[in-house]
């Protein structure tokens, strides 16, 4: 006699799987956690290079900002897996101006140590200049820009990140997917975001994401979608 019925019938008795994560939406609690898993996803990257203070003090800014957008992937035990972290695209002005003094004398002794926190430094004063003085009416050199939709019709997704451990799982898409409802619950129409070109494994899955390129420029490529799409 057969016992493979029998085997079946076990099998399918087996509670499922227990969730490898859930999305989950963003709060103060979760800092620790993203500045953690934004360190290990990017240990080069400009605002890494910053220190810990200072990305604790960007996404706790982004946290608490009305008109932000913050979805977490969690594991079983809470431990952050990935995040994603955007929102209406002034509120990226608002921390330069509001916070970034707060952390200005610990942002310049890292620059003295370090060559490539001067170097990006110098890339961001130089756009400050041209844009003040574009705002002065002065003939400065236009920047390659993408177009943009009209104010307050786009979100603007800034960072999002997954936990080199935590990869394969599909924490990337989900957190897409959970930006892209976040977005349409706030009645944006589309959503807006740029990465470095030396990062295609971002790329890649914006492409396959559904986002289109808008603008690729030496420092980067801009993408676009529709939030509906």
């Amino acid at each position: 006699m057969s016992r493979m019925p029998a085997a079946r019938d076990s099998a399918s008795r087996r509670p499922p799987a227990a969730p490898r994560y859930t999305v989950v939406a963003g709060s103060p609690a979760h800092v620790p956690g993203i500045v953690a898993c934004h360190a290990a996803a990017f240990p080069d990257q400009f605002m890494t290079l910053l220190g810990r203070e200072f990305l604790a003090g960007y996404y706790r800014f982004y946290l608490s900002a009305p008109g932000a957008i913050n979805c977490v992937a969690v594991g079983p035990d809470g431990t952050v897996l990935g995040f994603v972290s955007g929102g209406a695209p002034e509120l990226r002005e608002r921390f330069t101006r509001e916070q970034v003094p707060r952390h200005a004398v610990p942002i310049l002794l890292r620059a003295a140590r370090d060559p490539r926190v001067r170097a990006r430094l110098a890339v961001h004063a130089r756009a400050a200049l041209l844009g003040l003085g574009r705002r002065l009416g002065l003939k400065v050199p236009t920047p390659d820009e993408p177009p943009m939709d009209p104010p307050g019709t786009w979100s603007s997704l800034l960072s999002i990140a997954v936990r080199p451990d935590a990869g394969g799982q599909g924490i990337g898409s989900a957190l897409m997917e959970a930006f892209r409802r976040a977005s349409a619950q706030r009645g944006f129409r589309w959503m807006h975001l740029s990465v470095h070109n030396d990062n295609p494994a971002a790329i890649g899955l914006y492409r396959s994401s559904g986002w289109q390129v808008l603008l690729v420029t030496p420092g980067g490529t801009y993408f676009r979608r529709a939030v509906g799409a």
